[in-house]
């Protein structure tokens, strides 16, 4: 990510929401939610950060789970988070947004 158009046009997501990079978000929400279990068994909190298109994960999970976040040159999540197919996986799942 170096704040170029050329970046922009590979998260799609950042654009055009949830849809358009189901496959990886939904792989890393798992993670994200199994991390957040362990955790929460453990009475540990959870800092993350990310790169570019992992900068965006780093924003859904402070989104969802509460956790501390930076990200470096990377867009935001919030055109994942609020579209209808994120927040039927999210229900799904059994993860209620810290955000609600």
């Amino acid at each position: 990510g170096t704040n170029e158009v050329a970046d922009v046009k590979v998260w799609h997501s950042a654009v055009f929401g949830y849809e358009a990079n189901k496959a990886q978000i939904d792989v890393a929400l798992g993670a994200m939610k199994q991390l957040n279990d362990q955790a929460i068994l453990e009475g540990r909190s959870v800092s993350t950060s990310g790169h570019s298109l992992a900068g965006m994960f780093t924003d859904i999970g402070s989104w969802l789970f509460g956790w501390a976040s930076t990200k470096f040159d990377a867009v935001g999540a919030s055109s994942v988070v609020n579209s209808s197919g994120f927040i039927t996986t999210v229900s799904g799942r059994g993860i209620t947004p810290v955000t609600s």
